[in-house]
């Protein structure tokens, strides 16, 4: 056996009303687990094997593929799979995609568990590059002398694969609409998540879980009181949950009932991704790194969670709902991922002109990288006008003239012609 996927996610489970605790175990805490997994899942060839069970990882395996999400983070334990890779004498690992969580942006004050370090160390040494989902997981790990990176963002991105993404436009349909909204509730941002509660209770949307399975019950919810922080309000949030919150154990049946709405308001990445899927608009709302390293990694539309305004007409975010940006770019980011997996010996199903693009131009050279990100700074600073600086930099990233065409030019042969 080459190459084991380890997968965490027992995906498309049926779960009945009264089992929503198990169902929620099942996805390890969260139904959002189930996309990225079931999208790393399509994109592996057959050949790499699925286990569930640490314990099931075969001695003296040679790839172990990992796809963990933000398990970097100050509450994550990583000492059971560390001590399985090492038990089984693990020669290889392949992690795509892993995360740094934290509310803000500062590297230095990140703090690390005994097991999640030794884990980190595992893939230090046991890995060719570390797939992370953006810049602030790169800079963490930089921050601890790692040299290994990729920046590759999450494989949910990367469900269509080279086809590539549609439109996203609400469904046609007369009559009222249907809208859908969701978020980690979080006492950091007590203030916006009550006032989303109120947006959403206000115009009967939908309110879509992925962690929240307390929010059906009959008994109203302790978080209701504090994020509305009145008894009255508590009581109206209750009761427009009791009818509108959906949680979803089978992803085909989440991206069905989203395919119904007009448009998802939310901060929760991959429950927009899902709303994507569906050929739906979404837009992010960031609150802390994971969500906006990967927004910006995938220039998707967002707003910041904070500047969330109630009193807007959900029109006003829908039309803030743009995917130009992110269209134009989708391709650059896939040649990065599929480059990632070639790298990495990670045998997968993702077209092969993608492969011959990637083999022709490859990833942008680490001194051009280098010399965007001093540009990108330096316009900062300076200030210096948008379209100047795109200018500059489209000039400073056009690639050099290839060394097939040079050596043709040294003697005479310019494009199907010579020079006599």
């Amino acid at each position: 056996m080459a190459s084991v996927f380890f997968r965490s996610v027992a995906a498309g489970q049926k779960v009945a009303d009264e089992n929503r605790a198990d169902g929620l175990f099942l996805a390890v805490g969260n139904t959002g687990n189930m996309l990225f997994e079931l999208a790393l899942e399509r994109q592996l060839a057959p050949d790499v094997e699925r286990l569930w069970d640490v314990e099931d990882i075969p001695a003296g395996l040679e790839t172990l593929i990992l796809s963990m999400s933000n398990f970097i983070s100050p509450a994550s334990d990583l000492t059971k799979i560390s001590d399985a890779i090492e038990a089984k004498k693990v020669e290889r690992i392949v992690m795509i995609g892993c995360g740094a969580q934290a509310d803000g942006f500062d590297v230095s004050s990140f703090v690390f568990t005994r097991g999640t370090r030794r884990f980190l160390d595992l893939l230090r040494e046991r890995s060719r590059t570390i797939g992370v989902r953006g810049a602030y997981t790169a800079s963490v790990l930089d921050d601890l002398g790692f040299d290994n990176l990729a920046t590759i963002g999450c494989p949910s991105i990367y469900w269509p694969m080279e086809q590539g993404w549609g439109d996203f436009r609400p469904p046609e349909q007369d009559g009222p609409r249907s809208y859908g909204t969701h978020c980690t509730p979080t006492g950091k941002y007590r203030d916006s998540v009550g006032n989303l509660f109120a947006y959403g209770q206000k115009h009967d949307m939908y309110y879509l879980c992925q962690t929240e399975i307390d929010y059906f019950a009959e008994k109203r919810h302790p978080d209701f009181d504090y994020y509305m922080m009145s008894t009255e309000r508590a009581h109206v949030i209750h009761e427009w949950m009791r009818r509108r919150a959906r949680i979803f154990f089978d992803l085909d049946e989440w991206i069905r009932f989203n395919e119904g709405l007009s448009f998802v308001l939310g901060s929760r990445f991959h429950g927009n991704v899902v709303t994507m899927l569906a050929g739906r608009p979404a837009l992010n709302m960031t609150f802390d790194t994971r969500t906006r390293e990967m927004i910006d990694h995938y220039n998707l539309p967002y707003i910041d969670f904070a500047d969330f305004d109630p009193e807007l007409p959900i029109e006003h975010y829908l039309e803030q709902a743009n995917y130009d940006y992110f269209r134009s770019t989708y391709r650059a980011r896939l040649v990065e991922y599929v480059d990632f997996l070639d790298t990495n010996g990670v045998d997968h199903l993702i077209g092969a002109d993608l492969k011959a693009c990637v083999a022709a131009h490859g990833p942008l050279d680490p001194a051009r990288r280098r010399l965007a990100d001093a540009m990108v700074r330096d316009a900062l600073l300076a200030g210096i006008p948008r379209d100047v600086f795109a200018r500059r930099l489209a000039q400073a990233l056009k690639p050099d003239r290839d060394a097939t065409t040079r050596n043709a030019v040294e003697v005479g042969v310019f494009g199907d012609s010579a020079v006599s």
